[in-house]
């Protein structure tokens, strides 16, 4: 069965394909049981790899540097942040008319946030979660490339696009309201301070809860983006 497609040039994905890729470059785990992950995300199909794997192929170009990127950079956060963070256990090349590295990954049980499961804890390990994030050694490497993220920009450099963003909705929500809260998130100060590590996707659906703690890298196997990046303009969370 062909996996629905989200995206112009999307290449043809299947449980058939990935198959052929394990077993061809990672024949260990090429007989294990495959199932697809229903996610709300769009850059990534995610596919278990038995009970304790996940596999992250790339829809799009956008989305094929992420991956690249996570490979490269996971493993140097992860043993500095206080919530699981799997790091890539496994990197396929692009075969079979796929045309992208993809990665695999541990799985990692747990659940996105929903209103009323929020509280003082769960808020504390967040925040624990990001100031670790941002006292990460950047590497000396500098925002830049696939390394910025246009959320790590100035407010005011996002304004004119956010405006016209918000007209374009038009009856789909309340336009009025909507440009009061964009007008009063346009007074949050810049960060002036040398570039640290930001997590640029930081929503309740790249945050996993289980009972006792948090995952929220987006690059988690439950989580579908990767962006990860460098912030110097913008005091906003992210990775």
């Amino acid at each position: 069965m062909q996996i629905r497609k989200l995206h112009m040039e999307e290449p043809d994905i299947d449980v058939a394909l990935v198959r052929r890729l394990l077993a061809s470059q990672m024949p260990q785990w090429a007989n294990l049981p495959l199932r697809l992950v229903e996610s709300i995300g769009t850059d990534n199909v995610m596919i278990r790899v038995g009970d304790s794997l996940v596999i992250r192929m790339p829809r799009t170009p956008g989305a094929a540097e992420g991956i690249t990127k996570e490979q490269q950079l996971v493993p140097h956060l992860a043993p500095h942040l206080p919530v699981p963070v799997p790091v890539p256990v496994g990197v396929g090349e692009a075969a079979f008319g796929y045309p992208w590295q993809l990665s695999v990954h541990p799985w990692v049980p747990g659940r996105n946030p929903v209103p009323g499961m929020v509280d003082d804890h769960l808020a504390i390990q967040l925040a624990d979660f990001v100031n670790s994030l941002r006292r990460i050694d950047t590497l000396g490497l500098r925002p830049q490339g696939s390394l910025h993220s246009y959320r790590a920009d100035p407010i005011e450099r996002r304004d004119s696009a956010t405006r016209a963003s918000i007209a374009a909705c038009g009856d789909l929500l309340n336009v009025a309201l909507t440009e009061a809260a964009w007008e009063k998130a346009r007074h949050v100060i810049d960060h002036a301070g040398p570039a640290v590590w930001m997590h640029s996707d930081l929503h309740p659906g790249n945050i996993l809860v289980s009972v006792d703690c948090i995952g929220c890298l987006a690059v988690l196997p439950r989580h579908e983006r990767a962006d990860h990046g460098l912030g110097e303009t913008c005091d906003c969370p992210g990775h």
